[in-house]
């Protein structure tokens, strides 16, 4: 970009924040703008008396570089991507980005034609979360996936499932099940949906599915996760077990307070499914809000989060 008029001011301390693939930028309006802005202001507050002189200063003639601010032009990697029209307006967030590098200047706009040398520039760069903690469990002739979602990213839209580096569907939930599988390895990795961007790969988990007396061992011991979520007034909690253990399965409130104890035993290794429907432990119906239920089974310790919504 050849900027020419380089006397004009070009705009100031130009700074910028990244919240997930959102950038945005602040910077100061130009110093002769903001100085006459300024001198503007305290002309009105002046008396009466002092009017007379002002008129005068006014009265004299003016340097023919005088321009008015206008607005401004927002560059990423050198391409305009915004014009502003209006001269008060000093920030501006691009959303909605895909991972990658970016370079960010302003400059400001005179008399809606004319343009002034760039800002300073600043370099960004912006990280698309991925989902963590995959793990799959074997219900044969299905493999049952949960996995942990980014954190606090608003512009999360969903999750793509792969299999054996081949996409295979795409959910919104942090929960899949692979149906009617034939025995084989199976390699399998997710990726978080960001609009049209997805991010990097999570961990990858690799499955064999085999028959062994018809029998189901599950490859892990893990808290699945529950379905569905929000819930109302009822849902479905899913764990396995890979061994049997003595399990812990408890529901917390956000003050950290017990709600209620679902299942304090012995149980079998294998795939078992909870319901909860919403009650305390003294058997009254629960508020909705959020609630965390924590399970315990040997050394394994998971704790994750619902809400209950009427």
């Amino acid at each position: 970009v050849d900027f020419t008029l380089s006397w004009l001011e070009s705009p100031e301390n130009l700074t910028t924040s990244v919240n997930t693939n959102d950038v945005t930028l602040v910077w100061e309006m130009p110093t002769d703008n903001a100085l006459r802005a300024s001198r503007t202001t305290t002309r009105k507050s002046q008396p009466a008396a002092r009017n007379l002189q002002t008129q005068k200063e006014n009265e004299q003639p003016q340097s023919d570089n005088t321009r008015s601010l206008t607005g401004f032009k927002v560059y990423r990697n050198n391409l305009v991507i915004e014009e502003i029209t209006n001269s008060t307006t000093m920030t501006f967030v691009d959303e909605f980005l895909n991972a990658g590098n970016y370079s960010y200047f302003v400059t400001a706009v005179y008399d809606d034609v004319q343009e002034s040398a760039p800002s300073n520039t600043e370099e960004v760069t912006v990280t698309l979360a991925a989902p963590s903690d995959l793990q799959a469990v074997v219900a044969a002739p299905d493999i049952d996936l949960s996995w942990t979602a980014p954190a606090g990213n608003r512009s999360l839209t969903g999750y793509t499932v792969y299999r054996n580096n081949q996409q295979i569907v795409q959910v919104t939930e942090t929960t899949y099940t692979d149906e009617d599988l034939e025995n084989g390895v199976y390699a399998y990795y997710v990726k978080a949906l960001y609009g049209s961007y997805e991010s990097e790969a999570s961990n990858e988990v690799i499955i064999e599915l085999t028959e062994a007396n018809n029998i189901i061992i599950p490859e892990n011991t893990a808290l699945l996760g529950n379905y569905p979520n929000p819930f109302n007034p009822t849902t479905e909690i899913s764990f396995a077990l890979k061994d049997a253990k003595k399990v812990n399965l408890e529901i917390f409130n956000v003050r950290g307070q017990k709600v209620k104890t679902l299942v304090n035993k012995s149980m079998d290794a294998g795939l078992h499914q909870i319901v909860w429907e919403g009650l305390d432990d003294a058997g009254k119906q629960i508020s909705s809000g959020i609630y965390f239920y924590k399970m315990q089974a040997g050394e394994y310790n998971a704790t994750r989060k619902m809400i209950m919504m009427k």
